[in-house]
């Protein structure tokens, strides 16, 4: 029974590596690459990305806090904007088009202030409504050096939509991709325009 358990301890701690090297490998782009996964909270499928930004931690912050103007710099979001604030956390609305065009996804979020956790700044939005069962938004930053941040983007999507979960995940995958691009681009642009 002991050799038993002791071959059960071993797998787990294996099966525990593989998946931490997996989280790890994800959040650690090779070069100008976004690497893509996927997640799940509080029971909601989600899906990551994560790149690495030429610009210090400040610079790329202040891009992903300048929600109003996320529809000029980040697609795929066709619009955004704050419609209140609620002490320090602040609302913003926005809207993503889905089905190539045919549709879209509106919400508003309310965004707490950047919070610290270990060596990350966390940057978190949960639904307050929309037309979508759940949406939330978790922003990532990590300093690498003075001039580069890991920058990771997760978003929880609960659509309520009569689609598939694959095709619906797989729509999410390339929102989130083509959003950490955005900012990005728009981060490295600040980065040497300042």
């Amino acid at each position: 029974m002991a050799k038993v358990m002791n071959w059960v301890t071993r797998l787990a701690v294996a099966a525990a590596l593989c998946s931490s090297s997996l989280a790890m490998a994800a959040d650690a782009p090779k070069g100008r690459g976004v690497a893509r996964y996927s997640v799940k909270a509080s029971g909601i499928a989600g899906e990551g990305a994560s790149a690495n930004v030429q610009a210090s931690l400040g610079t790329v912050r202040g891009v992903i806090t300048d929600f109003g103007r996320y529809g000029e710099f980040m697609k795929p979001f066709q619009s955004s904007k704050i419609v209140g604030r609620s002490g320090d956390k602040t609302n913003v609305y926005f809207t993503v088009p889905i089905l190539k065009g045919l549709n879209k996804i509106w919400a508003v979020l309310q965004v707490g202030p950047p919070t610290t956790t270990g060596p990350e700044e966390i940057i978190s939005g949960k639904m307050l409504k929309g037309n979508v069962r759940r949406l939330n938004a978790v922003w990532r930053l990590r300093q690498i050096d003075e001039k580069n941040t890991r920058l990771t983007l997760e978003l929880y999507v609960d659509s309520g939509l009569p689609l598939p979960a694959s095709f619906v995940q797989s729509e999410v995958s390339s929102a989130v991709a083509r959003a950490l691009r955005g900012a990005r681009a728009e981060a490295e642009r600040r980065a040497t325009k300042g």
